[in-house]
C-alpha cells in the first residue's frame, strides 16, 4: 500500500500572494508560512502546498492542474456568493453530467472549481 494521499502541491510565482490567496479568499486555514514552502489544510488529512518557481520548477498552469472544492446543492450558491464577495471572478454555475460546476482562477492562473455533486 502507498498510503494516504496528503498534499497537492502548485508551484507559484509569489509564495506570500498565494498565501493569501487561499487564505484571505478561499478561507483555507495556514498550517505553514514561510518564504520557501507554505502549507494550507484542505481538509481530510490533505494539504496544499505551495512552493516558488525556480529553476526546475515552472508556474505552468495549462499543464492540466486543478483544485476542485464540493459542497451540498444547500451550500453551493451560497458558496458562491461568498466567493464573489471576496471579489473573486467566478463563473455562473453550469450543468455538467455529475451536477454543477463554477470555476475561478488563483493568482498564477490554476484553476479552482467548485462542485455540487448529483
Amino acid at each position: 500500500m502507498l498510503g494516504s494521499f496528503n498534499l497537492v502541491m502548485l508551484v507559484v510565482a509569489d509564495v506570500a500572494r498565494s498565501l493569501a490567496f487561499y487564505r484571505d479568499r478561499l478561507g483555507l486555514t495556514v498550517t505553514v508560512d514561510g518564504p520557501h514552502w507554505s502549507q494550507l489544510d484542505l481538509g481530510g488529512g490533505v494539504s496544499l502546498g505551495l512552493h516558488p518557481a525556480g529553476a526546475d520548477l515552472r508556474v505552468t498552469p495549462d499543464c492540466g492542474c486543478s483544485l476542485s472544492f464540493a459542497t451540498d446543492a444547500a451550500g453551493y450558491e451560497t458558496a458562491l456568493a461568498s466567493l464573489r464577495q471576496a471579489g473573486l471572478l467566478v463563473t455562473d454555475r453550469r450543468d455538467e453530467s455529475f451536477g454543477w460546476l463554477a470555476t475561478c482562477h488563483d493568482p498564477d492562473g490554476y484553476r479552482v472549481q467548485f462542485c455540487c455533486y448529483r
